[in-house]
């Protein structure tokens, strides 16, 4: 289950990364930032279960940004 989380986390990341760098998606997307946030945030996760701080910190300031600019994306449609 661990791996799991772990795995998903990463191909979520990497399907957005592919996505903009295939510029299917841009960054500017609202829906790019969701993807960045759920992967981040599974990561997150999976790093707390294993304990890493290092992973933990990069992964939850990785959230927390694309966590704000989904909020922004949000304020701008309304």
């Amino acid at each position: 289950m661990t791996n799991l989380i772990g795995v998903a986390g990463v191909a979520i990341l990497l399907v957005f990364f592919i996505l903009n760098r295939l510029h299917r998606i841009s960054t500017e997307n609202i829906w790019y930032d969701v993807g960045n946030f759920a992967g981040a945030f599974l990561l997150v996760i999976y790093a707390y279960i294993l304990g890493s701080i290092p992973f933990f910190v990069l992964e939850g300031v990785w959230a927390l940004f694309s966590l704000l600019n989904v909020v922004k994306g949000l304020k701008k449609k309304n």
